[in-house]
């Protein structure tokens, strides 16, 4: 039985997230351990948007 062992939690870019909720996409989950970076699994941050929630304002 594989032990459970705690890693130092997951960053992600807080500009790229802020970003992303502005624009309508929502948290669904995160994926842990999924990937090898540099030889240590990492969690994913699983977002996404529908398209009747997306809000488009354009730079002027």
């Amino acid at each position: 039985m594989k032990e459970k062992t705690t890693k130092k939690k997951a960053q992600w870019p807080n500009v790229r997230l802020r970003e992303y909720r502005k624009m309508g996409f929502v948290e669904e989950g995160i994926l842990r351990q999924d990937r090898l970076r540099n030889g240590e699994f990492v969690d994913r941050l699983r977002m996404s948007i529908l398209r009747e929630e997306f809000v488009y304002e354009p730079k002027v």
